[in-house]
């Protein structure tokens, strides 16, 4: 196996390392304390299920386990940096949304390449194909486990102006886009990438920076987008946004088996709960960012959301296929060996796809 990309940007600073531990000191006493990375807190899926697990853990295994819990925004750091704090060893667990990641170790995304789901259940059963190859790929060149694999609402379009009736209005346009694989789509379809993340992005579209975005319905809504943009295209151009929890196997195996058995019976838990909150949450941002149903996420807005027809996701099944496995599969083959073949055999057999 080829070695992954190593960043220079491997280990964290000495003031994040700092109030990473500092949180240490206030969790319950507990027999072990596990140090974990959450996603983003402004995200419902943070703030209303993961954070409160870790906040209780102590609780729920009678002192055996308990957590210090900060969220990735909150040490200052954005999602592309969440791998390297897996290989720095500052934390026992780490979340990470897959795309994000991508450029540091392609491997993560094939399980969430845009053009391989367009349901949440397609999601699951993708999600399922190849986990095992994940969690081998963890093993073999991070020493560490898959603990949890679920997704976001899926990453779609959102447009400022009227121009947007279909994909092939993104030609000439700046697109925002959050992976290397929805980048290649983004071109693919004549328009040009434009690097920035999620918060940056409500600027960037009402200065005329960007004329579309990509991500996903709830944290349009979240993060007001409905001031900004003025069309939705929920076709998951961007992918399902599916997220991973990692553990660090030193940090496992210094776990009793009993503690073992406890933390994989929460993160199993905890992984159901997620998944569903990506089919109620997905609904409920389409309904808030266009002002047509019941809106807690954010403040309704008025957008409108442009129906997907099918020759639009014939159109996206051939960018899928033409362009964006090919590309995905050659910088894979170079992390992992026969990446291609091992994927074909796992989502592409589920998907009906082979890929030399």
């Amino acid at each position: 196996m080829n070695s992954v990309k190593k960043s220079g940007k491997l280990f964290l600073c000495a003031g994040t390392l700092a109030l990473v531990f500092g949180g240490i000191g206030q969790t319950l006493a507990a027999d072990k304390t596990l140090r974990v990375l959450g996603w983003n807190s402004g995200q419902p899926q943070v703030s209303q299920l993961e954070a409160p697990m870790w906040s209780n853990l102590a609780k729920k295994t009678n002192g055996s386990l308990a957590a210090s819990f900060r969220a990735l925004d909150e040490l200052g750091l954005k999602g592309a940096e969440a791998l390297r704090t897996l290989q720095s060893g500052a934390f026992d667990i780490v979340a990470i949304q897959v795309a994000f990641v991508s450029g540091d170790d392609p491997v993560f995304v094939g399980t969430d390449l845009p053009g391989t789901a367009y349901s949440l259940e397609d999601v699951e059963k993708i999600n399922s194909s190849y986990r095992p190859v994940l969690d081998k790929h963890l093993e073999q060149a991070y020493d560490s486990k898959l603990l949890a694999m679920w997704s976001f609402p899926p990453q779609i379009l959102y447009c400022r102006g009227d121009f947007f009736h279909g994909l092939a209005d993104l030609k000439g346009k700046k697109v925002r886009s959050q992976s290397a694989a929805a980048s290649a789509a983004v071109e693919a379809l004549g328009g040009s990438v434009v690097s920035l993340s999620g918060p940056e992005v409500y600027q960037a579209m009402r200065q005329g920076v960007v004329d579309c975005a990509i991500t996903g319905s709830q944290y349009a809504a979240a993060n007001d987008w409905q001031d900004v943009a003025n069309v939705v295209y929920p076709l998951p151009i961007g992918g399902n946004g599916v997220g991973v929890h990692i553990m660090r196997n030193a940090s496992w195996k210094s776990l009793s088996p009993e503690q073992q058995s406890a933390l994989t019976a929460e993160m199993t838990k905890l992984e159901g709960q997620l998944q569903e909150m990506a089919v109620s949450s997905n609904q409920e941002g389409l309904d808030c960012n266009t002002g047509k149903g019941a809106c807690s996420i954010g403040k309704p807005g008025n957008m409108t959301e442009v129906a997907v027809s099918d020759d639009e996701r014939a159109l996206m099944k051939k960018v899928s296929r033409e362009v964006i496995f090919p590309q995905w599969a050659e910088s894979c083959n170079k992390v992992m060996e026969n990446c291609a073949r091992v994927w074909s055999d796992t989502v592409g057999k589920t998907i009906g796809v082979t890929l030399n």
